[in-house]
C-alpha cells in the first residue's frame, strides 16, 4: 500500500508542477514499464497527457503544453461514449482526422483503412477511392520493381475493402462490381503465383516487405511463400466465396482451393519446437522455414479462424509485447523494422480479444491510445526504443486503427454477408461504472443505438427494441432504428501474465559464392558457426566460412549464421551447384531466322517461340536473361510454355536506371525428353494486368540447366 500511495502523491506532484488541475482519476486500466494508462490520461517518465473533458486534450511531451480541442462537427458519424474521458477525446481526434482522407493514399494503406474503420463510417468516400485503384477492371498497385504485381501481390487487399463496404451498404451495383473485379484478379493469380504442386501463393503481400532480408531480390520475394500472402488471400477467397454464393454463381472450385490453402498454411508453416508460424518460406527448390514470426499474419489468422484450436492457442499465448506495443516481426533485422505499427497494434488486439487474453487487451488499447494522446494525432508507426512517432498520420491508416480499436474490440462489431453482430470486450476499469454509449452507427437501411452495461468478455442478457434475445444480430434486412441493450457478464478471464518480447535482432543473412569448387561466405563477427543445408536438409555445422567440395551432380545449397548466445540468421537463399556440363548459356538472337543481333525484342504481342535439342532425358530448369532497364518501374510477365502445356509464369522486374542492368527471371523446371523440344514465351490476357506499364522486353540470353 506504501509504494501505491507513494505513485499516487508521485503523480499529484506531477501534475501540479506541470500545471494540471489535481481533479484526476486514478483508475489505472493498463501499465507497462514506460508508461500508465489511466481512465483521463497517459503518464509517461516526466511527460503527460490529460483529457481536460471529452473533447480536450492537454500534453507536455514536446515540452511546451499543447492542446487539442475539438472544432468540428461529428454528427454526420457514429457517437462513441464511455466512461473514459481521454477514450472519448482520442475517439473524437480521430473522426475529425478521417474526415480529411488524403486522396493520394496508397492502394495498401486505403485497403487497411477501409477496413478497420473507414467503410464504417464513411463507406462512400470509400468506395470512391477505391474505384480510382481500379483500370478496365484490373486493380493498379505501385509499379516498383519490388512491389510490382506478381512479386507483390498487395492488390488482393482490395477484394477485403471492397466486401467491408459492401457489408455495411448491401449495395447490389456494387456488389456485382466488386465481384467480376476481384475475381478477375484472382483467376489470374491462379494462372501465375499460385503453386498447384505446393499449393501456396508465391511472393509478397506486403507493401513494405518487412519479412524478408534485404538482400532478397525480386525474384527472390517471387520463390518465396510468406504467411501474410497466404492469410490475406484466404481471407480474400472467403469474402469472393460469400459474394458469388450471394449473386448464385459456382464457387465449388473455390471452396475447393480455401480448403486446399487452408491445409497447406497449417502444414507448411508451422514450426513444431517454436510453437508458431514460420513468417515465410524461401528455397528455390525446398523448403527453407524463415526463424522470424510474422506476428500480424498470426493475428489475422486468429481473427479469420485459419489455424486449428491447438495452433490459435499456442500463438496467442506467446504473443509478445515490448514497452510500447507489439512489433510486426521478431527478432528484428538489424537497423531495419525497429517500429511498432499501428496497424499490427489493431490487428492484435482484436485476436487477443478473440482469445480472452485480458489484460493483453488492456495493453493493446494502452499502447494505441499512449501516442495518440501524447502527440494529439494518430501516427501510422512510433519507435521500439522510446515510443516516439516515426510516421505521423497522412494518409488515414493511423486513423483507423485507432478507430477499430473501439468498433472491433470494445463493441465488437462484426459484420457479415447477411447480418451484423455485436460482441463487446470491456475492461474492467472501462465498464465497471457507467454505461457505454453508441449511436447513429449507420448499417445498410437500419441506424443502431447500441448501450453497453457492465464490462466482461461475454452477453448475459440482451434486448432489442425492448425484445430479449441471445444474441446481439441485426439481419441485413432489418430497416429503421434498432435499439440494443447489453448486459454483460462482469466476468473476465485471468491471464496469468504478458509475455514479455525480448529486442533481439536477426543474425545477418549470409550471402553464398562459389569458385573453383569452393563454396564461401563473408564472415560474421557476431556468429561462432555457420550450418549448412544441402537439399533442404542439415548437412554440416562448421566454424569456417568456407567449404570445398568437388561436385559430381547438382544440389543445392544454403548457409545460416549462428550467434555466440544461439540467436540466429534467416538461411541464405538457395544456390544450386552444378559441374560446367550441366548448364547451356546460348544468345536468344539466334533463334530467330532474320535476325542479325544477338537479342530478341519482345513487344505486347509478341511471341517467342524456339526449339533446343536436349541430349537426354531428365529434369531441366530454364530461365531468360534480359535487359531490366524500362522507362517505369514494374514487373513485366510472359506465359512459358513446354510443347503446348502451359508450365508457368516468367516475370521479369524492371525499373528505371542509369546504369545497363541486366536480370535473370524466375526458372521454370520441367520434365524434358531427349531431342528437340518446343518452347514458347506468350502474353496472355492474364498477363496483362498492369495497363500502366510499357510492354517491351530485350531477351538476350537462354540458360538452361539439367538438375538431374
Amino acid at each position: 500500500m506504501r509504494i501505491k500511495r507513494a505513485k499516487i502523491n508521485l503523480s499529484i506532484i506531477l501534475l501540479i508542477l506541470i500545471g494540471y488541475s489535481c481533479s484526476f482519476n486514478n483508475d489505472r486500466i493498463a501499465k507497462s514499464k514506460e508508461f500508465d494508462f489511466y481512465i483521463d490520461r497517459i503518464e509517461q517518465n516526466d511527460t503527460i497527457a490529460l483529457a481536460i473533458d471529452n473533447q480536450e486534450i492537454e500534453s507536455n511531451y514536446f515540452g511546451d503544453k499543447k492542446r487539442w480541442k475539438l472544432s468540428d462537427t461529428l454528427t454526420d458519424f457514429p457517437y462513441f461514449r464511455t466512461p473514459s474521458p481521454l477514450l472519448n477525446a482520442v475517439y473524437q481526434l480521430s473522426l475529425e482526422e478521417a474526415k480529411n482522407i488524403n486522396k493520394e493514399i496508397s492502394l495498401s494503406d486505403l485497403c487497411y483503412s477501409t477496413t478497420l474503420a473507414l467503410a464504417v463510417i464513411n463507406p462512400q468516400k470509400c468506395k470512391e477511392l477505391l474505384l480510382q485503384k481500379v483500370e478496365q477492371f484490373n486493380i493498379q498497385q505501385n509499379t516498383d520493381k519490388i512491389n510490382g504485381w506478381p512479386v507483390n501481390s498487395q492488390r488482393i487487399l482490395w477484394g477485403l475493402a471492397s466486401c467491408k463496404v459492401y457489408n455495411v451498404t448491401g449495395d447490389k451495383v456494387w456488389q456485382r462490381k466488386i465481384f467480376t473485379i476481384t475475381k478477375r484478379a484472382v483467376d489470374a493469380d491462379l494462372n501465375v503465383i499460385w503453386n498447384y504442386e505446393k499449393q501456396l501463393f508465391r511472393g509478397s503481400a506486403d507493401a513494405a516487405n518487412t519479412i524478408y532480408p534485404s538482400s532478397f531480390t525480386p525474384i527472390d520475394i517471387f520463390n518465396s511463400y510468406s504467411l501474410r500472402t497466404q492469410v490475406l488471400y484466404y481471407r480474400n477467397l472467403q469474402l469472393l466465396i460469400d459474394m458469388g454464393s450471394l449473386l448464385n454463381r459456382d464457387m465449388l472450385s473455390y471452396e475447393h482451393l480455401l480448403g486446399a490453402l487452408k491445409r497447406s498454411i497449417t502444414v507448411n508453416f508451422w514450426l513444431p519446437k517454436q510453437q508458431r508460424f514460420a513468417g515465410y518460406i524461401c528455397g528455390n527448390n525446398n523448403f527453407l522455414k524463415s526463424e522470424q514470426q510474422d506476428i500480424l499474419a498470426e493475428a489475422m489468422g486468429v481473427i479469420w479462424n485459419i489455424f486449428d484450436d491447438t495452433q490459435q492457442l499456442m500463438v496467442m499465448q506467446q504473443m509478445p509485447f515490448l514497452d510500447f506495443g507489439i512489433p510486426t516481426i521478431l527478432p528484428l533485422y538489424q537497423n531495419r523494422n525497429a517500429e511498432i505499427s499501428a496497424l499490427t497494434q489493431a490487428y492484435c488486439t482484436r485476436a487477443l480479444a478473440k482469445s480472452n487474453c485480458t489484460r493483453s487487451v488492456n495493453r493493446g488499447i494502452a499502447n494505441m491510445v499512449r501516442t495518440t494522446a501524447l502527440t494529439l494525432e494518430n501516427s501510422n508507426s512510433w519507435s521500439v526504443k522510446n515510443g516516439k512517432p516515426i510516421s505521423l498520420e497522412s494518409n488515414g491508416l493511423g486513423t483507423s486503427a485507432t478507430l477499430s480499436l473501439y468498433y472491433d474490440v470494445l463493441l465488437g462489431l462484426r459484420l457479415d454477408k447477411n447480418k451484423v453482430g455485436i460482441t463487446p470486450f470491456i475492461p474492467k476499469k472501462i465498464g465497471q461504472n457507467d454505461t457505454i454509449r453508441v449511436r447513429n452507427l449507420k448499417y445498410r437501411n437500419t441506424i443502431l443505438n447500441v448501450d453497453i452495461i457492465g464490462y466482461g468478455n461475454k452477453i448475459a442478457q440482451c434486448s432489442i427494441n425492448e425484445k430479449v434475445f441471445d444474441k446481439a444480430e441485426i439481419a441485413a434486412t432489418a430497416e429503421g432504428e434498432q435499439n440494443i441493450v447489453i448486459h454483460m457478464n462482469n466476468k473476465l478471464p485471468k491471464q496469468i501474465r504478458i509475455v514479455k518480447g525480448k529486442k533481439s535482432e536477426m543474425l545477418k543473412t549470409p550471402k553464398l559464392k562459389v569458385k573453383n569448387d569452393t563454396i564461401f561466405w563473408r564472415k560474421n563477427t557476431t556468429a561462432k558457426r555457420y550450418k549448412l543445408y544441402k537439399n533442404g536438409k542439415l548437412w554440416l555445422s562448421v566454424t569456417d566460412t568456407f567449404f570445398p567440395d568437388t561436385i559430381y551432380k547438382p544440389y543445392w545449397i544454403s548457409v545460416q549464421s549462428i550467434g555466440r548466445k544461439n540467436q540466429k540468421s534467416n538461411c541464405s537463399k538457395e544456390l544450386l551447384l552444378k559441374p560446367d556440363t550441366y548448364q547451356r548459356i546460348v544468345d536468344a538472337g539466334i533463334f530467330q531466322s532474320f535476325n542479325t543481333k544477338p537479342y530478341v525484342m519482345l513487344h505486347a504481342d509478341s511471341v517467342f517461340a524456339f526449339r533446343v535439342r536436349v541430349p537426354r532425358d531428365g529434369r531441366y530448369r530454364i530461365a531468360f536473361i534480359y535487359d531490366a532497364n524500362a522507362e517505369k518501374n514494374g514487373c513485366i510477365t510472359r506465359s512459358f510454355w513446354n510443347n503446348d502445356n502451359y508450365l508457368g509464369t516468367c516475370v521479369f522486374p524492371v525499373y528505371v536506371s542509369n546504369k545497363q542492368e541486366v536480370m535473370c527471371t524466375n526458372a521454370i523446371e520441367m520434365e524434358v525428353f531427349r531431342g528437340y523440344n518446343k518452347f514458347k514465351l506468350t502474353n496472355e490476357k492474364f498477363n496483362r494486368q498492369n495497363n500502366s506499364l510499357p510492354d517491351r522486353l530485350k531477351i538476350k540470353k537462354i540458360k538452361l540447366i539439367r538438375v538431374e
